[in-house]
């Protein structure tokens, strides 16, 4: 090509996982010299939005965070949900096969094992939904008595509030084992409480009990009745009967003695 004149150099085919370079270089040759100008291709990029929300609600679910790995295992990238359950990635190489993933979830939700893999596409941003679910556990309340009596129909109440917010209070009798059972309780702390009722105004009703429900375990608790004593009437009369027999009895020995003792002094 001739020297001394100048050339205006631009790109026209690339790869087919790169952006072409659009903007043109200009050089000058010199004579026997080999100038080289410098072209960068920026690989084409896509992004990922991940979609967050509560399995059985669809509530969207902020402060979740996800990780976005390339094929070699490698992070590449870490998504946190907004207020609208939603997080979106950084621009990534489309010629990567990425694996999300949730690391952290909300307190009082089961943290998701799912993996979902994505192959992204240039310059559009590729939408994954991930679910969550409420943690459970469950709740037996047993009641005992000291006498063995009255554990059927005795009503309890339950208070509290889940790690998720929501508050509940029902009220329950136990069956004919005196025993309460309730499943599917969202995890947090409850309080439950004996209520006074005719079938255990005889008894000392306990205090209330304060306990923890977690995911997938049983929280026992235990409340026992000690019937109260009423002292009978007849044992009343009883014990008076025996004093005063006593009394009549200790006068008639008094008695006798002084008659013998006069006997003796004749």
């Amino acid at each position: 090509m001739p020297i001394d004149q100048e050339y205006l150099v631009k790109e026209t085919i690339t790869g087919d996982i790169y952006v072409l370079n659009e903007e043109p270089q200009k050089v000058t040759l010199q004579e026997d010299e080999i100038t080289s100008i410098t072209f960068e291709n920026e690989k084409k990029k896509g992004q990922i939005k991940v979609i967050k929300t509560d399995g059985e609600t669809e509530v969207p679910l902020q402060d979740v965070t996800f990780i976005v790995e390339n094929s070699k295992g490698e992070i590449v990238d870490r998504i946190v949900t907004d207020e609208n359950g939603e997080g979106t990635s950084k621009r990534l190489p489309i010629d990567e096969q990425y694996t999300v993933y949730e690391e952290k979830t909300k307190k009082g939700y089961i943290l998701s094992n799912e993996k979902q893999v994505v192959e992204l596409k240039e310059d559009e941003i590729t939408e994954l939904k991930f679910n969550n679910y409420k943690e459970k556990g469950s709740i037996k309340i047993t009641k005992v008595s000291s006498d063995g009596n009255n554990i059927e129909g005795i009503e309890f109440k339950i208070t509290g509030t889940s790690l998720t917010g929501e508050t509940f209070e029902a009220t329950y009798k136990t069956n004919e084992n005196g025993e309460i059972f309730i499943d599917e309780v969202l995890t947090g702390d409850y309080t439950i409480e004996e209520l006074q009722s005719e079938l255990n105004s005889g008894y000392i009703i306990p205090e209330a009990q304060t306990i923890t429900v977690e995911n997938d375990k049983v929280a026992e608790v235990e409340f026992y009745n000690q019937l109260i004593e009423t002292p009978k009437t007849d044992d009343g009369r009883n014990i008076a009967l025996a004093i005063t027999i006593s009394i009549v009895s200790l006068l008639g020995l008094i008695t006798l003695a002084v008659m013998k003792m006069k006997k003796k002094n004749k």
